[in-house]
Parts: structure tokens; sequence; C-alpha cells
């Protein structure tokens, strides 16, 4: 138990450094690690690692890292969407797994520890305070404990490709080239 003490002081994103207990879940359980291993072709390849899951859950590119926590988000139900998403055809409501007493329903536990392989090229810590607008606002933690937010995913994914030092540039397709 110790150790997870000292993982979630180092790598968890309070609201505002004090930890709080009562909700749902733990204050602490908000944090998504994101480990990055490479880029490969423009894509970033890594894994999330939460404490909603016992296991990492892999993603190949930052697109497909946005989904994933909008996913988990959505299971956990922590925090909860401002609005319905917008869809293009008719669909039934999805269905959400709600924490209740009827053992019928699946229910989202959390894990009692953290532990995860730090990404070879960084680890970060994400918190997301808000989904708003179609988007998220959040925090994000890079090694050294520094701290900085986020307006939208675009602006999460801007971030990411600065820590991970990948520079993005706007390269001609054939048809372009002189």
């Amino acid at each position: 138990m110790e150790a997870v003490a000292k993982d979630v002081e180092r790598f968890c994103i309070f609201e505002d450094d004090l930890p709080r207990s009562g909700g749902r879940w733990p204050e602490y359980a908000a944090t998504m690690i994101l480990c990055f291993d490479q880029w490969e072709n423009d894509m970033a390849i890594g894994s999330l690692w939460t404490f909603f899951r016992s296991a990492p859950i892999p993603f190949r590119g930052l697109d497909n890292l946005l989904f994933i926590m909008d996913a988990m988000m959505d299971e956990t139900e922590q925090p909860m969407p401002w609005m319905e998403r917008r869809h293009i055809k008719e669909q039934a409501r999805p269905h959400l797994n709600r924490r209740k007493n009827d053992s019928t329903k699946t229910v989202t536990q959390i894990q009692n520890s953290l532990s995860f392989r730090p990404g070879l090229l960084s680890t970060v810590s994400v918190r997301i305070y808000t989904r708003q607008h179609a988007t998220m606002q959040g925090a994000l933690r890079v090694e050294g404990n520094r701290t900085v937010c986020f307006r939208s995913g675009l602006e999460l994914l801007y971030l990411l490709r600065e820590i991970t030092k990948h520079p993005f540039a706007l390269r001609p397709v054939e048809s372009e080239r002189v």
C-alpha cells in the first residue's frame, strides 16, 4: 500500500493538490497515465493506464488515444459529458455502466494499485475536469511535476506532440511536389 501512496502522490493530479474523498470514486482515480513508446509514420504508439483497468490499454495514434480516453470517461461517468454526442443517423442511447446495487448490471470498479511501465519517450499524467462543448478540458503533468492546463482535445494533442518532441509539419503530397 505504501508503494501505491507514492505513485498516487507522484503521478496523480488533484483538483488543488489536496486529496479528497467522499465522491463516487477516490479523487486520484480520475488521473490517466499516458506512456509514449515511439512514433511510427507520424503515429504515436503507447499505452494508457488507469485505476479502472488492471491491464494497459494500447493506443496507435493520438486520435485513437482521445477516443479511448473519452470511452473510459463514459464508462466511469467521470466527468460526465456536458451534452449528448451528435450522430449522423438516429441511434438508441448508449447504455453506460452505472454503479447500482443491482447484481445484474456490470459495475466498474477501481483497482487497488497503480502499476505501469513508464513510456520509452515520455510518461504523462492527464486529468480531465470537464467535458464541455464536445471536447475536454483539464490538466496534464509531465516529468518534473510541471502542470499545464488545456482547453480542448486539439490543444491536448499539440501539448502531447511537444512533450514527446515530435515536430508537426504539413508535408506536401506527391501530386503537389514540383
